[in-house]
């Protein structure tokens, strides 16, 4: 009897956090992106090497050192 296989692939893409360490996602979880503000904004919440805030389908978040469009056009090459 053949048993059917069915193979799961998930795609990360790995990004770099403020303190040098690397993360990897996926970004089929990915619900937002959202650019840090520039210094001179008022209510500013994140540091200046905060260039993307990636917001998750699970509520969390992570604040990586690439900006945005680097973060998009990375998540486009794996779809």
């Amino acid at each position: 009897m053949n048993i059917p296989v069915i193979l799961a692939v998930i795609e990360l893409i790995t990004l770099n956090t403020i303190d040098g360490r690397q993360v990897q996602i996926n970004p089929k979880q990915v619900t937002k992106l959202q650019s840090g503000l520039s210094a001179g904004d008022p209510g500013k919440l994140v540091v200046d090497e905060i260039h993307c805030i990636i917001h998750f389908t699970d509520g969390s978040f992570s604040s990586v050192v690439e900006n945005c469009d680097t973060v998009r056009a990375l998540m486009e090459r794996v779809k």
